[in-house]
Order: C-alpha cells, then sequence, then structure tokens
C-alpha cells in the first residue's frame, strides 16, 4: 500500500457521501477488536463520522453505561446542522440476569430490533458494545442471532453500518468472522506500539515498505497472538498499532496504521495517523536500518567463544601439556594399515587368565 494513502481507520473516521447502494447489498460490518482503553475513543470518534455523514445512530451497549455516549448528542459533532435525536442510546448496563426488579428486564434484543426499525429513513449506524456479556448471559448463539437479524433491516438502507466491537480473546470471533455472516467485512485490530519495537530488535524486521511484506506479516501475526512484546508498565492508553483487514469478494486486504487520542469538547476521541507517526518509530527504523545490516554480516563471522563470563581458549602452555599426555591405544595418531583378511587384535588385562596352550588340542577337530 503507498504511503500517501490513507488506511481504512482514516477513512472510517471521515465523513462520507451517502452513495446509492444496490437493493441486495449487504451493510457495511466493522469488527473493532481492542481492549477496552482503546474501544470508547474509537468509538466516540466512529460515531462522531457516522452523524457527520448524516447518519441515524443506535447504540445498544450492555458494558458501558449509556453516558458516555449521550454526552456526543449534547456537545454536537463537527457538520451538524442542528438535526436533534440522530442519537438513540439503549443502556442494558444495569440489568443483570436474576437482579431486575418487577418493572425491569424486558426482553433487551427485541428492544434493539424494535429501536432499529423505528430509525428514520436515510443512512444508519448501529453499535453493539457488549456482546460477549449477552453470550456470558445467554450463550453465543443469542448474540449471533441478534447480529443476523439486523442486517435484512440495515440492507434497505441506502447507506448503513453495522460495528461490533470485541475483546482480544471474545469466544464470539470466529461467528463473525465466517462469510456466511456477511462477505464483506472490515476487521479492525488494535495492537500495543511496543510490539513492532520488539520485532525489530529480536528479529530486525520492520513494515513494509522497509522490510519484506510477507516475512513481516508472519512474525507480526504469530507474535501479537502469543503476546509477545506487551510490557504492561509501558503500555499507552492514548495510542496504538492498528491493524486492519479488509475482505472484499472473497479477498482480503491488510495494512498497518496507528491511532492517537484527540480531546475535542470535554470527551475523548481517537485520530487516525501512520504508524510511522508514533512516539519512537522513527528512531526504530533508523536505528535498524542503519545496524540492521552491520549486525547481521558480524554476527555469521563472529566468534561463538568471545564475550562470555568463562573462558574456553588454552594458553600455549595449556596446549603442550594436552599434546604431551600419553594416550592410552597403540595406534592412536596412526593410520592403521589396510587389513588383508579378517583379523581381531585383542589386548589382556592384568586380571586376564590367558593359557597360551590350545586348551582343545586334545581333540580331533
Amino acid at each position: 500500500m503507498a504511503q500517501n494513502a490513507p488506511t481504512p481507520l482514516a477513512s472510517l473516521l471521515t465523513a462520507q457521501s451517502s452513495s446509492p447502494r444496490s437493493p441486495s447489498a449487504q451493510p457495511e460490518l466493522l469488527l473493532l477488536q481492542a481492549p477496552y482503553n482503546a474501544q470508547l475513543p474509537l468509538l466516540r470518534s466512529l460515531l462522531r463520522a457516522a452523524r457527520a455523514s448524516k447518519h441515524s445512530v443506535l447504540v445498544g451497549t450492555w458494558d458501558v453505561p449509556g453516558r458516555c455516549f449521550r454526552a456526543l448528542d449534547e456537545a454536537g459533532v463537527e457538520g451538524d446542522r442542528g438535526g436533534e435525536g440522530w442519537l438513540r442510546v439503549l443502556d442494558f448496563s444495569g440489568r443483570v440476569p436474576g437482579y431486575e426488579l418487577d418493572d425491569e428486564g424486558g426482553d433487551a434484543m427485541a428492544e434493539v430490533l424494535a429501536a432499529s426499525h423505528a430509525l428514520p429513513n436515510g443512512p444508519a449506524t448501529i453499535l453493539l458494545l457488549g456482546l460477549d456479556t449477552v453470550s456470558s448471559d445467554t450463550n453465543r448463539s443469542h448474540a449471533y442471532a441478534l447480529v443476523r437479524s439486523l442486517l435484512p433491516p440495515l440492507s434497505a438502507r441506502p447507506s448503513a453500518r453495522l460495528i461490533l466491537p470485541l475483546p482480544p480473546s471474545s469466544p464470539l470471533l470466529p461467528l463473525f468472522l465466517s462469510p456466511t455472516l456477511s462477505p464483506d467485512l472490515t476487521h479492525l485490530l488494535v495492537h500495543p506500539t511496543s510490539l513492532l519495537p520488539h520485532l525489530a530488535q529480536t528479529l530486525l524486521t520492520l513494515p513494509p515498505p522497509y522490510g519484506p511484506e510477507q516475512r513481516f506479516w508472519a512474525l507480526f501475526t504469530s507474535a501479537s497472538e502469543r503476546g509477545e512484546g506487551r510490557r504492561p508498565r509501558l503500555v499507552a492508553l492514548e495510542e496504538g498499532v492498528v491493524e486492519s483487514r479488509v475482505r472484499r469478494r472473497g479477498r482480503v486486504h491488510r495494512a498497518l496504521g496507528g491511532w492517537r487520542v484527540r480531546e475535542r469538547e470535554g470527551a475523548a476521541g481517537a485520530e487516525a495517523c501512520a504508524w510511522e507517526e508514533l512516539p519512537g518509530m522513527r528512531e526504530m527504523i533508523d536505528g535498524v536500518l542503519r545496524t540492521g545490516p552491520a549486525q547481521a554480516t558480524a554476527s555469521a563471522s563472529a566468534d561463538p567463544t568471545q564475550n562470555l563470563p568463562f573462558n574456553l581458549l588454552l594458553t600455549p602452555a595449556q596446549l603442550a601439556a594436552r599434546a604431551s599426555v600419553p594416550i592410552p591405544y597403540a595406534h592412536t595418531g596412526q593410520s592403521p594399515a589396510a587389513p588383508t583378511q579378517g583379523e581381531i587384535i585383542y589386548d589382556p588385562d592384568s586380571g586376564d587368565d590367558v593359557d597360551d596352550d590350545d586348551p582343545d588340542e586334545d581333540l580331533d577337530i
């Protein structure tokens, strides 16, 4: 991908004009896989971009109190021309199975479906935050059925987006990644910034275009799955690396970008940036490009006995003493002559009972 091309995250955080879609086209499905500290700023900015694109927004939350999103309606967004009521929040965070009062409870999934049908005609964005809580309260099939039931009404709109935030190790991830749910998918994975320096220091590997693309993605994926490079004391809460996997027409395009917190009107949001713009990345690139080839050449020709806490080499006196040690083998150091026929060489020990006479000489053999 060209360096000046916008990343998928940058496109999602920018207001888009609503272009008519085919009636059979699926709505845009956005899967955000990120820790909770990164989810809220990114979600706030996604909702601001939706409002700037003239979308009606529905938020269903089971994890975060609804007031975290109602502040967006009070503050307004760039490009808003006074369309009040553009945001509706369904707060289910206070509903715990078995602890509701008589006048509480109800079917949250039915409420979400009814609210989605009640949205004004035109473009729409639906955000479901806390589907892991839904699956733990009921089962995974309920959360999957809710998402699947929202796709047909969204498909009838000229422009629609369904946002599903999930934690990094969500059991719902395989269900939502399946092409049977949606053939087209935008999957954003948020990683700590320490992962890139870890790959650069331990494996001398940089993201493209500074290094081979195939090698980088293979090492990056395996390292992120194993949790390498995570240093809890150094994890930044205001920035991160964003890996995007965009599936279109059966093909998956991967790209790497960055995000950082952007304070706006008292509510923290997020903005997209190139991963090179994150703190420490430019120094990392320069360090690997400057010392990488020289270090690789030096390590190939380096003496493995150097820089050890103990000595593996011998002094000249030690070499001479080792050479003067008598060898307990008669033929050591000499090339034995090739035998003309089979021969057994036996040196008797001092305790062997050896008789030179043939004990079977009286036998007529």
